[in-house]
Parts: structure tokens; C-alpha cells; sequence
């Protein structure tokens, strides 16, 4: 496995390894065995494979037994190389709570990093628009399906598309017609 790690350019490695990697990530009455975990750690450097940053869940395995067998610890994990940190910086995981395995599912996420984000900025001038009440009432009319703040979120999304619709036809590029108008009338 080393060998292909320094073949290879950028890669990734996720999923239940069955080994922790720490001590204190694991919760139970029988102790870690510590040649396993040095014996995975040891593998990792080899490979120049790391943990990727990641939010969630910080136990990933959840057993749950009578008290006495109850086990939680961190098997699961997404692993990263130095070439891929680098060209994916902006790359993220999450571990959600268990839901059918008694795992934490892992998601990977990427980033955009060349696109910064446009945010959303509400323009007062709108309001004078004769279409703006119209606009804003036909997009928060959609039904929506799920709970309340799944429904708010998306009631308020479309609203947010209908005013970049009435922001485009009748607000874009004002600097440009208010030029046009002028020369026109000049």
C-alpha cells in the first residue's frame, strides 16, 4: 500500500477502518488495544495520509448495548493526502448521526474555491416596483412538504428567485441603460 501512496498524485481514503486511531476517542469497559492503534497510525504516516477536518459526530460507532457493554469510538474517518489538501483545500466532513447502521454516515463535501459566493442583498428600491407585492405573493404561495423550517427555508428560497427575476428585467445593468437613455435623448 505504500507504494501505490507515493504513485499516486492526490487521493482519499474513507469508510470503517475498525481501528481507532487515539485513545480517548474510544468509550467503553474494555481498554484500546494499543499495537493495533500504533500499528494504524504507523500505516498512515507511511501512506502520508491524514484525517480530513471534519464537524459531526466526534464518536462514529454507537453499540448500544446493556450499560455495562455500551461502546462508542471513532472507526469511521475520511483520509486525506498533502497533494489533495492542497488542491482541495476547501473540502469538508461530516459525520451525521446514526440513523438504520449504528455507524455515522461520512460526508464528503466539496467547495468551490475559484467561484466566491454572490450573497443575497435585498435592494430597497424594489419595493417602489409596481411588481414587487405581486412577485413576493406568487413565490411564498408554493407548497412545501416537510416540517416548518424545511417549508420556511423553501418558501423563502423561491421568494429570493422571484426578486432576482424582477432585479434582472427591471433593475440589471441600470448604469448601462441610464447611458443609453441619455444619448438617446441628447
Amino acid at each position: 500500500m505504500e507504494h501505490f501512496a507515493s504513485q499516486v498524485d492526490k487521493w482519499t481514503a474513507m469508510g470503517d477502518f475498525n481501528v481507532i486511531r487515539h485513545p480517548n476517542v474510544k468509550l467503553s469497559n474494555t481498554p484500546p488495544v494499543l499495537s493495533e492503534l500504533m500499528a494504524f497510525n504507523s500505516f498512515l504516516r507511511d501512506c502520508e495520509l491524514d484525517d480530513l477536518n471534519g464537524f459531526g459526530c466526534d464518536f462514529t460507532l454507537f453499540v448500544k448495548q446493556d450499560v455495562t457493554t455500551r461502546v462508542y469510538s471513532k472507526l469511521d474517518r475520511i483520509l486525506v493526502n498533502n497533494t489533495w489538501l492542497h488542491q482541495f483545500s476547501q473540502t469538508t466532513a461530516q459525520f451525521l448521526s446514526p440513523s438504520i447502521s449504528d455507524h455515522s454516515p461520512a460526508v464528503l463535501t466539496f467547495h468551490d474555491n475559484d467561484i466566491p459566493k454572490k450573497h443575497f442583498m435585498f435592494l430597497n428600491c424594489w419595493v417602489d416596483h409596481p411588481d414587487f407585492q405581486n412577485t413576493v405573493a406568487q413565490h411564498w404561495k408554493t407548497t412545501q412538504q416537510g416540517n416548518s423550517m424545511f417549508r420556511l427555508m423553501n418558501k423563502l428560497k423561491n421568494v429570493k428567485h422571484g426578486l432576482k427575476e424582477l432585479h434582472i428585467t427591471h433593475f440589471a445593468s441600470i448604469g448601462s441603460r441610464v447611458k443609453e437613455k441619455r444619448d438617446a435623448l441628447s
